[in-house]
């Protein structure tokens, strides 16, 4: 039964995870297509204030992905600390053992990895970065695109 619980917990993180790279693709995708309608226009002026709105445009939507994908790490940071929950129970419960040379030293190692995990923020965890970054560069290219025309 605990163990059920704490793979739905991490199930839910895990589907979380899933639909937030759905998301930063089709916002990537979005972008992209953006890029190529306006790379391949040829002889076309664009006024300043389109130039100016789409560098608005650009920060807006960087400020939502952040705003995301902390959100999603937040509900991901709670899901994975039920989990832990669950398996500090399972450990103390189940696993505790008289003599310290006989845990499991796979359970030893995953403890580990959730102490360390325990810290991560946006600009420690990784993917959200990466994510982070990718947005800004489309965003960056389709300013220069802009401007450039």
């Amino acid at each position: 039964m605990i163990y059920a619980l704490r793979s739905a917990a991490w199930n839910s993180s895990d589907s979380r995870r899933e639909f937030e790279w759905r998301a930063a693709l089709s916002l990537w995708t979005a972008m992209a297509a953006m890029i190529g309608i306006l790379l391949s226009v040829k002889d076309v002026k664009i006024d300043l204030a389109i130039k100016v709105g789409g560098a608005v445009l650009v920060a807006i939507l960087a400020f939502l992905h952040a705003s995301f994908t902390h959100g999603i790490q937040e509900a991901n940071r709670y899901d994975r600390d039920l989990a832990d929950h669950y398996d500090d129970f399972i450990e103390t419960e189940f696993l505790s053992s008289p003599c310290p040379t006989l845990i499991n030293p796979a359970w030893q190692a995953l403890k580990d990895r959730r102490e360390k995990r325990r810290g991560t923020t946006i600009l420690t965890n990784y993917s959200h970065r990466f994510q982070f970054l990718v947005t800004l560069l489309f965003g960056v290219c389709l300013i220069g695109v802009l401007v450039s025309k």
